[in-house]
């Protein structure tokens, strides 16, 4: 998988993720088709680290963009995490 994938993979979950929060809000946390987005969303979640897993080697340049990509989405989720936590 290249890094390109792996983008699109991670705007899947980010997807799923805002889809199962707002079933939790609209219908609770325990309502079935929550918990279905829910699992959905860990399910995405382990092909990205396992797709992740395998294209870290290297002599993949991939590997290098991915590490920089990772470093300002991180700076950025901090601070939509704090916003959250806040409100």
């Amino acid at each position: 998988m290249n890094s390109f994938d792996l983008l699109n993979l991670l705007d899947e979950i980010k997807m799923k993720r805002k889809v199962m929060i707002d079933s939790a809000i609209e219908n609770g946390l325990t309502n079935e088709r929550t918990i279905q987005y829910s699992q959905e969303l860990d399910e995405l979640i382990v092909a990205y680290q396992k797709a992740r897993q395998t294209s870290w080697q290297p002599e993949n340049g991939s590997a290098i963009f991915l590490t920089n990509w990772r470093k300002g989405r991180t700076t950025i989720n901090r601070e939509r995490l704090a916003v959250s936590s806040a409100i």
